[in-house]
């Protein structure tokens, strides 16, 4: 059985790759936003406190302020500045096509084209909007699951029954 995966690069593919990558791929991404918030939260409230009954803790709640501001604006602007980079490195016109078999994959694309076995991936996280083959190396390729023509959970079979198939060899 072959399962196709047919997208093109585009503004909304970069963005699910990124809201799934930050959820499932990083480790400790995910927890900007709540490390941000809180530093903000215990920066407002120590400066308050220390308004009000005159402590000394005042810099250690403009030190926690300014460390949520700070790391607010460095997530949004890093992804503002891989967003760019994608975008403008991407040939947003080019289409891939990467087809799944039981014995591997199959990419096509404008560029370049190949082939590997399931033992070429280490890992297939399945995501919310798609899923992620992980390489070798680390690096990972995200597939879409609106570009697939079936089901990602019977791709995932395929690598399941190829990394049990390896173990026992």
């Amino acid at each position: 059985m072959e399962i196709n995966a047919k997208w093109k690069f585009s503004p909304d593919y970069f963005e699910q790759f990124w809201a799934d990558w930050i959820l499932y791929r990083s480790k400790y991404r995910k927890h900007v936003m709540q490390f941000s918030l809180g530093s903000l939260f215990l920066g407002i409230s120590i400066l308050t406190i220390s308004l009000l009954i005159a402590t000394k803790y005042s810099f250690l709640g403009l030190l926690l302020l300014t460390s949520g501001i700070g790391s607010l604006i460095w997530h949004y602007f890093d992804k503002n500045r891989w967003f760019q980079i994608m975008i403008r490195e991407s040939d947003l016109d080019s289409e891939i096509l990467i087809s799944f078999t039981e014995k591997g994959l199959k990419t096509q694309g404008k560029t370049s084209n190949g082939e590997s076995t399931w033992e070429g991936i280490k890992d297939f996280i399945i995501a919310k909007n798609g899923f992620f083959l992980v390489l070798q190396r680390g690096l990972s390729i995200y597939v879409p699951q609106y570009a697939l023509s079936g089901d990602m959970n019977l791709i995932k079979e395929f690598y399941l029954a190829a990394s049990e198939s390896n173990k026992i060899s």
